[in-house]
Formats: C-alpha cells, sequence, structure tokens
C-alpha cells in the first residue's frame, strides 16, 4: 500500500507541485513545496530525475537536489528510504534511525563547494563536520513520531551505506 506523499497527510498544504529549478548543472527533479502547522518545506522524490533531465549530465543528481536545497535556505533535510538489511535481526517494516554512515561513493564528486567552483560560480568555501552527521534532536523527533505512528520496532541507532 502506498500513500502519496505529501498530499495525503493530514494538515498538509501542498502549494505547488512539478516546480523545476535551474541549476548550474541543469534541471532540477520536479519539487513539491508545501506547508504543514506553519513551517514550509520542499519535497522530492531523489530517484524523481526523468529521463529528459537525465539525459542532460547523467551524475549531477545530487549536486542539482543540493544546490536547489542550499539555495532555498534549507537547514534541515529528512531522507527517507526503503532498503534491505544485512542485519538479519530486522524484520520487515522495522524503522531504523541512522545515527552513522558509510559512503562508499567512488565517481561522484564529494563536494558541492568544489563542484561549483568548477562551474565558476562564486560560493563561500564552508567545511561540515561530519563526527555528528544527523542532528540528534530531528533524530528524536523521527524516533517518537515513528513510535507514536504505531510501528512496533524503532532503532535508534543504526548506519547506512550510501
Amino acid at each position: 500500500m502506498g500513500v502519496e506523499f505529501p498530499g495525503a497527510l493530514d494538515g498538509v498544504e501542498v502549494h505547488e507541485e512539478g516546480v523545476v529549478y535551474g541549476t548550474p548543472f541543469g534541471p532540477s527533479a520536479p519539487f513539491t513545496t508545501a506547508g504543514v502547522g506553519g513551517i514550509e518545506f520542499l519535497y522530492v522524490p531523489f530517484h524523481g530525475i526523468t529521463q529528459e533531465i537525465r539525459n542532460v549530465e547523467p551524475d549531477s543528481a545530487g549536486e542539482r537536489l543540493f544546490y536547489v536545497l542550499m539555495k532555498a535556505g534549507v537547514t534541515k533535510i529528512i531522507g527517507t528510504a526503503l532498503c534491505g538489511s544485512t542485519n538479519r535481526l530486522l524484520d520487515p517494516a522495522d524503522v531504523v534511525i541512522p545515527d552513522g554512515f558509510v559512503d562508499y561513493t567512488t565517481k561522484r564528486p564529494q563536494s558541492l563547494t568544489r563542484s561549483l567552483k568548477r562551474k565558476g560560480v562564486e560560493v563561500e568555501s564552508t567545511m561540515y563536520r561530519l563526527h555528528q552527521p544527523f542532528c540528534p534532536s530531528l533524530s528524536r523527533l523521527l524516533v517518537e513520531g515513528s513510535r507514536d505512528a504505531g510501528f512496533p520496532r524503532v532503532f535508534s541507532r543504526g548506519t547506512v551505506g550510501v
């Protein structure tokens, strides 16, 4: 059973769907702008890149996505994933809110700032420390919300491989 996100959720007001933004890397995937409880947000399925967009510059989906979020002033990102696990103790429908990750990426740029500079875009250099890659307060909210939603098993720790 699927749920149409974000429009099918109680209290969510969808403002606009299918918004494509221009970026130095080509057009973005289509975003939805919406709000709930006075909080505005952007939603985009990461794998929502269409074939037309993919043909422009196939390896820049992440750069396009994060460029739009950066320009919009986004301060918190929630990424969803439905995936398998190497942990045989996990059951289908278990919820894991990770507290760490392993980046197996080898062929993509590792820095949005570096990619923008290569495109000739002036951007302030920044450094992000990844000793705590997930926001503790947002993680707590996700754990509490998952439990409140009735998921029988919710784990507040785990490592995800990307």
